[in-house]
């Protein structure tokens, strides 16, 4: 087996891995998602669904849009 070849056979095997990784990992995630309880329809939660920034410093920042459209 020549030099090529085998590199060749490690790139079709990596290849192969990689895919068998993605599937794996599709199904892993398809599975947490019908774990989850479903909503059940009640008031929204009052928490924050994003990430804030959070300014150490004391001094006012201006906005960097205008808020509103002349």
């Amino acid at each position: 087996m020549t030099v090529v070849q085998m590199l060749i056979v490690g790139m079709i095997l990596i290849i192969i891995a990689t895919v068998t990784l993605a599937v794996l990992s599709y199904g892993a995630f398809k599975v947490r998602e019908r774990s989850k309880p479903r909503d059940s329809g009640g008031p929204a939660p009052q928490t924050t669904l994003f990430f804030e920034r959070v300014r150490l410093g004391s001094a006012p920042r201006r906005p960097s849009r205008p808020t509103q459209r002349p």
